[in-house]
């Protein structure tokens, strides 16, 4: 099952959730928190052992967007449940590596790593 959001592109699989970025750039401030309140409406309306998002299709990650990301994966992390990012393009990998979030967050190369990391906890 695929739910569209203005930003994601949702799909089940099993007890993990991938989100998939629509557009490649979120760059507006109000984008920024319409963006997290997708991501929390995901989360309630799926409650997913883990939430992968695929990032393949994102070209900029804003600071704010990112700051956004953090948050969230706190939050999940307190209701025991996983945040795992996938299909990073270099440049937002090294974006990643800048900010030291490379070891911070769960990075896969693609969604099948990430779903079995899901699988295996």
């Amino acid at each position: 099952m695929r739910t569209f959001f203005r930003h994601l592109e949702v799909r089940r699989v099993g007890t993990a959730v991938v989100a998939y970025f629509v557009r490649p750039r979120i760059l507006d401030g109000s984008e920024h928190d319409e963006l997290a309140e997708e991501l929390r409406e995901v989360v309630q309306q799926h409650r997913p052992k883990m939430l992968v998002l695929n990032l393949r299709n994102v070209v900029f990650l804003p600071s704010a967007v990112l700051s956004h990301l953090v948050t969230f994966k706190v939050r999940l992390a307190k209701e025991g449940r996983l945040l795992a990012l996938t299909n990073l393009r270099p440049e937002i990998a090294e974006i990643l590596r800048i900010a030291a979030l490379d070891r911070w967050f769960d990075i896969y190369p693609d969604e099948r790593d990430a779903l079995a990391a899901c699988a295996e906890k």
